[in-house]
């Protein structure tokens, strides 16, 4: 599984969200059930971060691309 075919990915798109950062019911279910513990860790601990910096300070350089 990568990025291009995420489910957590896709549903933020649908929901019309930059992503799970600016979703006020994180960790939705998707998240919880997430099939790949080492990726859902990641997830439950990447995420918050990327809610408290913003995504400009999160992601520095991907947006002068």
């Amino acid at each position: 599984m990568n990025c291009a075919t995420c489910q957590i990915k896709d549903c933020a798109t649908t929901k019309g969200l930059e992503g799970c950062n600016t979703y006020d019911e994180w960790p939705c279910a998707l998240v919880a059930n997430y099939p790949f513990p080492a990726a859902k860790e990641q997830m439950m601990r990447a995420v918050p971060m990327w809610k408290k910096l913003g995504t400009e300070a999160w992601t520095p350089g991907c947006q002068a691309e």
